[in-house]
């Protein structure tokens, strides 16, 4: 019924400034892999240093979590309209994620195998975070199969 419709609209529009503002943040983090030495990280004697940027990005990623999205009730037996409308903006934010991070990451493409590996690690340790504090990666579609297929080419890329 278009009331059914037009409180959808409206209930969207009322926490959409909430999602602008954790994309906005998560993106601020993203934006910082530009400054990331993959070779230098690579070829550390451990290989596993974490960098500022994604130790931020995976602490914000929580921090939407804790201090946001809890606040919504999205348990998957409600099968309620907020409840759906909820879970799709953060399926959204998580894609939109996923999309900006892939296009950082192709502009900083490391030349060498070890530096490929380890934003390789940071990507794998991106989907756990967004697998455990947003959304199932399965349910977030294209964005996460490009991500994933980017994140597979990266050892086998060749300089």
């Amino acid at each position: 019924s278009n009331t059914l419709e037009s409180l959808k609209e409206v209930s969207s529009e009322a926490v959409a400034p909430i999602f602008r503002s954790m994309l906005e943040m998560l993106e601020e983090s993203i934006v910082h892999i530009q400054e990331e030495n993959f070779t230098k990280r690579g070829g550390s004697e451990s290989g596993d240093t974490v960098s500022i940027y994604l130790s931020d990005l995976l602490m914000k990623i929580s921090h939407c979590r804790a201090e946001y999205l809890s606040k919504f009730k999205t348990e998957s037996s409600n099968r309620s309209i907020a409840n759906e409308m909820v879970n799709s903006l953060i399926t959204k934010l998580a894609g939109r994620v996923l999309e900006v991070y892939v296009e950082f990451a192709r502009k900083i493409r490391p030349e060498d195998g070890p530096g490929r590996t380890c934003l390789a690690n940071d990507m794998k340790q991106i989907e756990g975070a967004i697998g455990k504090a947003l959304c199932p990666l399965e349910s977030i579609g294209k964005p996460y199969e490009e991500f994933k297929a980017f994140r597979e080419g990266l050892p086998l890329a060749s300089p």
